[in-house]
């Protein structure tokens, strides 16, 4: 371990955290624990811990170590129901996010707290899947950690069967024939070992496998201290590469290796004892062994800072010649943890566990962790502080597809949004509590909550209204039936600064209220805001550039669809495209929003040129398959023979176990519309599924399936899906178009 000048803190572990970025430590390939044949392997008696209670059982076993029944059933509980939600990882084909769970459940437990029962099938299904990620990778050491788990804990379950013995057998034979390949130096051998038995040790939860890797430990340093004299009698030698870096390994990383191992437990004591006990004193820094006897001697909160501050700065520079990055992990995350329990209102420490907690699959509990300390400094720095990593988190999970674990972010961050709603902080604090509830609302739509995300629009209405959060209000409005709730609202959008410099803003909701109006029969009504959109649009187009023109164009195009002019909408998407040159986001909305008119339309012919442009940009899987689904329905609907493109783009859609993989593989023809619904998992997902059942009655000429499942499509959960849209065009036929342009109107 590399010791730098000593720097706070908050500012090294946050620089750490940001460099090697979220999405980096979600993907660390590791996993496991294990439990000893001497340990007692008794049921746990575990208490049932619901997702809404997670956080707060979470940070109650980080609060308070006093061991108690009480305390092992809330321990079993809370294990158990984060492997519950590695599994849901594992199915939503999130692998790095599962073996990440897995860990966070792992870590919560320490020595003699380890009760295999307290797993259940379900946590048995998650370690099963975990074990063989760990295998891909080649970790021995973690590999035999959960098969070593996995074993013991279904020997207590009855019903339970052990199916990784064959590989726990091959295991062993493949670590033994390893060890005793011709050429390896005692070096190689020591460092080999050591990788392993400290591999193993860190998940096992045991002592014996905690003893094993601290001899193998000593053994390595050993080594390392007789090659660094070997060499030193002869700087002439040329030694192996492979002996060089495990020499130089032992004796620059074994004490902070040896130390962190011991941490990971919580067991200061033990580490010091096993520096002094071993060579290994003789290779430790200064600095830790300095801030180790200090925990040992005092154990106040700012001793276990100081080691906390210690390995939180070090970063690996060269992954083979310094301490491991899971290993890393796990010792601050539990110096974290020792640090919180004395001083929870200490901002950093607080800081360090939430950022641990995130990382380790269990984001909802960085909220609780954070509020004693932001009660305690209620200050507008500390309270945005705390509010931007709820914001942060958020995003995070969204953009992981874990919407459930979004959800329960959220729900546990309700107390710091309540702190920071207090009118002394109002208007000092960023992110603001209505940004926080608008990404909320977001999120909740996309849960398939409306009732929820109406309830945070409109507490955000109240508190900082803007022409964004209106319009969204007013969709989940028209959504759940409030048609003329979301006409009045839409009405008053033009009033707010940012549409009153933006017309374009202006012009969406005039669209929307034209739209709902004509839904609720209200046809010149319609007509006059649709009259109203062509106005603003236009007055945006005049001053548009770049992005904005091509953002311009095709809302001028969505507008011109609804007069009734095909030609002067194709006109208008030809000049977004052109204008949005280098903006793949721009230049997918543009295709996909075009493609769908042509589908409503049976406009064959337009479908096949734009689908044969998207085939040479840049755009995602998703926006591809879209566009090759709705091209290939439109050609088995009209009964027109293809050219080639749908087939062409779908073909370029990888057949993953993501959503855009399975639409692919339904379009393809290689999973049936079943297995497509079955595949689908959240609210959107669920919708497009019955959506493309529909279009598939529709291509049958089953008319009345047809529009019975289009019209549950446009009664689901949902708001702003494509097709949502398409849909609602399809049951609306010819009616959708408003009349002519206005005499007075010159289109560009």
């Amino acid at each position: 371990m590399t010791v730098r000048p000593k720097a706070g803190l908050q500012s090294s572990w946050r620089r750490w955290f940001l460099r090697s970025s979220l999405p980096v430590l979600l993907t660390i390939a590791s996993a496991g624990c294990a439990a000893s044949s001497k340990q007692s392997h008794v049921p746990s008696g575990g208490k049932h811990v619901r997702d809404e209670d997670f956080a707060e059982a979470v940070t109650r076993l980080l609060r308070d170590p006093t061991p108690s029944p009480e305390r092992q059933a809330l321990l079993a509980g809370t294990v158990e129901r984060q492997l519950a939600h590695a599994v849901r990882r594992f199915r939503a084909h999130q692998k790095q996010r599962g073996l990440t769970s897995v860990l966070g459940a792992l870590y919560l437990l320490r020595l003699g707290e380890l009760r295999p029962g307290m797993f259940g099938a379900e946590g048995l299904h998650a370690l099963s899947l975990a074990t063989d990620m760990v295998a891909a990778v080649g970790d021995e050491g973690k590999s035999i950690a959960l098969l070593n788990l996995r074993r013991a804990a279904s020997s207590l379950a009855k019903a339970a069967r052990f199916d990784g013995e064959e590989h726990r057998k091959a295991l062993f034979q493949w670590i033994q024939n390893n060890s005793e390949k011709p050429g390896l130096s005692s070096a190689e051998l020591a460092g080999m070992n050591q990788v392993r038995s400290t591999s193993r040790a860190l998940l096992e939860v045991n002592p014996e496998a905690l003893q094993d890797a601290r001899k193998n430990l000593a053994t390595w340093v050993d080594s390392g201290l007789a090659f660094q004299a070997q060499f030193r009698a002869d700087i002439h030698s040329r030694p192996k590469r492979e002996e060089a870096m495990e020499g130089y390994r032992a004796v620059t990383s074994a004490a902070a290796t040896l130390t962190a191992l011991f941490l990971r437990y919580g067991d200061a004591e033990g580490a010091l004892d096993a520096l002094l006990e071993s060579r290994v004193d003789r290779v430790a820094s200064p600095p830790l062994f300095e801030r180790l006897q200090a925990v040992v001697r005092r154990g106040q909160a700012e001793d276990w800072r100081g080691l906390l501050e210690l390995y939180s700065r070090s970063v690996p520079r060269d992954e083979e010649s310094t301490i491991d990055r899971e290993l890393l992990r796990a010792a601050v995350f539990n110096l974290a943890i020792e640090a919180y329990r004395r001083d929870p209102t200490a901002v950093d420490i607080a800081d360090a566990l939430a950022l641990s907690l995130v990382g380790l699959g269990m984001p909802e509990a960085a909220p609780v962790v954070l509020l004693p300390a932001v009660r305690a400094h209620p200050e507008p720095r500390l309270v945005s502080h705390a509010l931007e990593l709820v914001n942060r988190v958020l995003l995070w999970e969204q953009q992981g597809d874990d919407l459930a674990s979004a959800h329960r972010v959220f729900q546990a961050s309700l107390p710091l949004l309540a702190l920071a709603d207090q009118p002394a902080l109002r208007g000092k604090i960023h992110p603001s509590t209505s940004q926080v509830r608008w990404l909320a609302a977001g999120m909740e739509v996309h849960y398939g909550d409306l009732d929820a995300a109406r309830t945070l629009l409109e507490t955000v209405v109240r508190q900082e209204p803007s022409a964004a959060s209106h319009r969204l209000l007013a969709a989940v409005e028209r959504q759940q039936g409030y048609g003329a709730r979301a006409v009045a609202r839409l009405a008053a959008v033009s009033k707010f600064s940012e549409a009153q410099s933006d017309a374009a803003l202006s012009a969406d909701a005039h669209l929307l209220r034209a739209d709902i109006l004509r839904e609720q029969g209200d046809r010149e009504p319609a007509y006059r805001a649709l009259v109203d959109a062509l106005k603003a649009v236009l007055q945006a187009r005049s001053v548009a550039k770049g992005n904005a023109l091509a953002k311009t164009e095709r809302l001028l195009a969505r507008i011109l669809e609804r007069f009734g002019e095909p030609r002067a909408a194709a006109r208008a998407v030809e000049r977004g495209l052109s204008a949005a040159q280098g903006d793949d986001a721009q230049t997918s909305l543009l295709l996909l929003e075009s493609v769908a008119r042509a589908y409503v339309g049976h406009d064959v012919e337009a479908a096949q040129h734009l689908v044969h442009k998207a085939i040479a940009q840049h755009l995602s899987d998703e926006a591809r398959v879209y566009l090759g689904l709705w091209l290939q329905a439109l050609e088995q609907e009209t009964h027109v023979r293809t050219d080639g493109a749908a087939r062409e783009i779908l073909t370029t859609v990888p057949l993953s176990p993501a959503w855009s993989g399975r639409l692919a593989a339904w379009a393809t023809q290689r999973i049936s519309i079943d297995e497509l619904a079955q595949a689908a998992l959240t609210p959107q997902q669920r919708t497009e599924a019955l959506f493309y059942r529909a279009l598939a009655a529709r291509a049958q000429g089953n008319v009345k399936l047809t529009e019975r499942l289009l019209r549950e499509v446009i009664s689901a959960p949902v708001v702003d899906l494509f097709e949502l849209q398409i849909a609602r065009d399809l049951l609306a036929g010819a009616t959708r178009r408003l009349g002519s342009l206005p005499k007075d109107v010159v289109l560009p």
